[in-house]
């Protein structure tokens, strides 16, 4: 059994403001830790007998702390700067992918922290729909035929996850409430997230494949103008209007590619 495990920080439990996500700022080594920690919980409820890789996609994607996985892990640090990103080194080989620490997307009241790749963004629509990174590597996975089986991060994002793959494990450990979060206690996350794990592990892993669709369209709102001039230059890109490029495609790796450079 081939793990994949995706993992952020801004959905972590107890997280609420950017200082907390960055290496030097406040906080931010305590939510590292229990990055570090949730990741290594889902690892845990795969059970020891799965073969896992742990994809740190976070920022320098150099913020989980090896010594905390189980043994039978391994971890992906650094970014490779391929259009793979936070889901570099998933391939046709994994039977599942989990995704951990996810958060709401841009232009959402989910999450204090809600974004959706960089802070450049101010939304983006994939075929009219808000994309999230869950959404948007979800789908990445199922291009490899990988079902994502679980997710953990904040109620939002499982909201969305559930709606797009009904049969997913979701578990929430924080919600927004206007700029701040409200989280359950860290050492109890750590527990529903083994607990989902396993779930998932045990549940219909076909069920969690979700349809891709056949053409995409995807539009990226930036919050200055200047990123939308810049980026209506890659090629196949059209630009809407002052702050909108659009990029349609059939092959979802295409999408992926625009994705690289235009956000």
């Amino acid at each position: 059994m081939n793990l994949f495990i995706s993992s952020d920080i801004e959905g972590t439990c107890g997280i609420c403001d950017w200082s907390e996500i960055s290496e030097g700022g406040s906080g931010y080594e305590r939510f590292a830790e229990q990055m570090s920690r949730e990741a290594a919980a889902a690892c845990e409820g795969a059970g020891p007998d799965a073969e896992i890789m742990v994809r740190d996609g976070h920022g320098s994607a150099r913020n989980i702390i090896p010594a905390l996985l189980p043994d039978n892990a391994v971890l992906m640090r650094g970014w490779e700067k391929s259009p793979d990103g936070m889901m570099a080194g998933i391939s046709t080989g994994f039977d599942a992918c989990a995704m951990v620490g996810y958060h709401a997307h841009a232009y959402s009241t989910g999450n204090p922290l809600a974004h959706t790749s960089e802070p450049n963004i101010q939304k983006l629509l994939l075929n009219g729909e808000y994309c999230s990174e869950f959404r948007y590597n979800a789908y990445f996975a199922a291009y490899y035929g990988v079902p994502t089986i679980f997710i953990s991060g904040d109620a939002d994002i499982c909201k969305e996850a559930k709606e797009l793959i009904p049969s997913i494990t979701a578990v929430p450990v924080l919600r927004s409430h206007g700029g701040a979060s409200i989280s359950i206690q860290p050492e109890r996350a750590l527990q529903l997230i083994r607990e989902g794990m396993a779930r998932a592990m045990a549940g219909d892993f076909a069920a969690c494949l979700p349809k891709l669709p056949e053409h995409f369209c995807a539009d990226i709102e930036y919050k200055e103008y200047q990123d939308a001039e810049k980026f209506s230059y890659y090629p196949g890109a059209k630009r809407l209007d002052a702050k909108t490029v659009r990029f349609e495609a059939d092959d979802y790796y295409e999408v992926k590619r625009f994705f690289m450079f235009a956000i």
